[in-house]
């Protein structure tokens, strides 16, 4: 089964919050959202999901962050938001 194929999609593996994958969505949300602190760091971690389209495209990222990320209240990024999201 191909690592990116939709039935290896539907059987996600369990993976434990780590640094590593913290830091991954760290990285991952600055790229989207304004105002990310690329310093912060946590011993405590929660899963994020998020959903955007961008352009034609449709993003979907799941992971974990540092607690103190706060990543559902980021703004995003003006060239990501949609018409009516768009900060002027």
């Amino acid at each position: 089964m191909d690592k990116g194929s939709p039935q290896e999609c539907k059987k996600p593996q369990l993976l434990e919050c780590s640094k590593l994958l913290a830091n991954n969505t760290r990285t991952y949300l600055d790229a989207y959202h304004l105002g990310v602190n690329l310093n912060a760091t946590s011993l405590y971690y929660e899963c994020l999901y998020e959903e955007l389209k961008v352009g034609s495209a449709d993003v979907h990222y799941r992971g974990c962050t540092y607690d103190n990320i706060n990543g559902c209240q980021l703004q995003l990024r003006p060239q990501f938001a949609a018409p009516s999201q768009q900060y002027i």
